[in-house]
């Protein structure tokens, strides 16, 4: 009795950017007993970092923690994605930074902007 179908599988495989769109499940004796995504909000480039989250437990399964344990992993992993992405942007901002100051510095005196 799982919870997550091959269809389901499927359209998230088809919505999954390998980035923020994740789904973590949860088994008890090797039954999947809950799940928890994450998925884009919105098609439109304005909500590009913005999604959406969803849980489900089987029935049998509540009262336990798992949705908590599921939501808990989750977001481990979504804020784990947005710190090595704002690592990454401020290695490039000080990688940027220093190309225009070897720019500006190779330049003669005249040319240099003041």
């Amino acid at each position: 009795m799982a919870l997550i179908t091959a269809a389901a599988e499927s359209r998230f495989q088809d919505h999954n950017d390998g980035k923020r769109c994740r789904i973590v499940a949860a088994e008890t004796d090797g039954v999947v007993v809950g799940s928890a995504s994450s998925g884009r909000d919105r098609a439109k480039a304005a909500y590009e970092t913005t999604v959406e989250t969803s849980i489900a437990c089987h029935p049998a399964a509540t009262g336990r923690g798992i949705g908590t344990l599921l939501y808990q992993v989750l977001f481990a992993e979504l804020a784990a994605l947005i710190t090595a992405e704002r690592n990454f942007r401020v290695e490039l901002e000080k990688l940027q930074a220093h190309f225009l100051d070897e720019r500006l510095e190779s330049r003669a005196p005249a040319q240099r902007i003041q």
